[in-house]
């Protein structure tokens, strides 16, 4: 029996990947690694299968070598930031999401849910007015980002601006996100039991 070309296992590793069967894909991205080790798309859908697995970890070290071959690959940097923000890793996930912002904006305009991840990230860390001017950007690049009104509110919670907060969590809540209606009412609580003491 011949050995599989690379061809072939594209069209495997497409078919897998519409199914959902991400075990497969990495069977057939290592496969496809084997035939040619310096594969960047291997590396990447590899990368991302491994990260829809949350084996986070294993998806790092593919877009690290993704990176290696290709440094000025943007988008390796933000799955690999991703990737680094799951793991709590905030500081390298900030680095990583800067690094691609800053590949980007020589070329196109960035995402909007890439500001809102190292926003997220930054929050991590405890830097609420950097995440907070993450928020800014992504709701200034998508008006209707239901993700940045939240965690922007959120950031605002913690800097104790619970009029900003209760702002965009009730914006939040009306772009769909149910979630938001339980944080204002932590926050309406929260300022109930102040306003006692």
């Amino acid at each position: 029996m011949p050995s599989p070309t690379t061809q072939d296992l594209d069209q495997h590793i497409i078919s897998k990947w519409n199914l959902g069967d991400y075990l497969g894909v990495i069977a057939d991205c290592t496969r496809a690694i084997e035939l040619d080790p310096k594969s960047p798309d291997a590396y990447y859908i590899r990368g991302n299968s491994k990260f829809e697995l949350e084996d986070y970890t294993g998806a790092i070290k593919d877009f690290t070598k993704l990176i290696e071959l290709e440094p000025e690959n943007a988008e390796a940097y933000i799955h690999r930031g991703c990737s680094k923000l799951y793991l709590g890793d905030y500081t390298g996930s900030v680095a990583d999401y800067t690094k691609s912002i800053e590949l980007v904006l020589d070329t196109d305009v960035v995402d909007a849910d890439v500001y809102c991840n190292r926003g997220n990230a930054k929050s991590g860390l405890g830097d609420n007015a950097g995440a907070i001017e993450d928020f800014n950007k992504a709701i200034e690049l998508d008006p209707n980002n239901v993700d940045a009104y939240y965690n922007r509110g959120k950031s605002k919670t913690e800097l104790r601006d619970y009029s900003g907060a209760l702002e965009d969590l009730s914006r939040s809540g009306e772009l769909g996100d149910a979630g938001a209606y339980e944080a204002i009412r932590e926050i309406q609580r929260h300022i109930k039991v102040m306003s006692n003491h």
